[in-house]
């Protein structure tokens, strides 16, 4: 996958959902935080649609939240609720 491309954008979306997802015996954590770090760091997070980017934001935060950074956490919950609020409160109680 190329980086910087729309379809690694696409790929690191959902494999980062769906590692957020696994139970933490896997150990997929740490997937998940470096694709939604790159999801949001990438050129074109600001292209994607409201959801998809506080879908995102909001997975960083319950991931940050997890590792016991709550200060990280609760900036990144606030800064995805202001996207699209709908989408931030379904992560975050999904994570419960």
């Amino acid at each position: 996958i190329k980086a910087g491309s729309d379809f690694e954008l696409e790929v690191r979306l959902v494999r980062g959902t769906t590692s957020a997802n696994i139970p933490s015996a896997f150990g997929r954590g740490g997937v998940a935080i470096s694709d939604f770090k790159a999801v949001v760091r990438h050129p074109r997070f600001a292209e994607l649609s409201p959801e998809h980017r506080a879908t995102a934001l909001a997975w960083l935060a319950a991931m940050s939240r997890r590792q016991g950074q709550e200060a990280e956490a609760e900036r990144l919950q606030h800064e995805a609720e202001a996207i699209d609020p709908a989408a931030a409160r379904r992560v975050k109680e999904q994570d419960a």
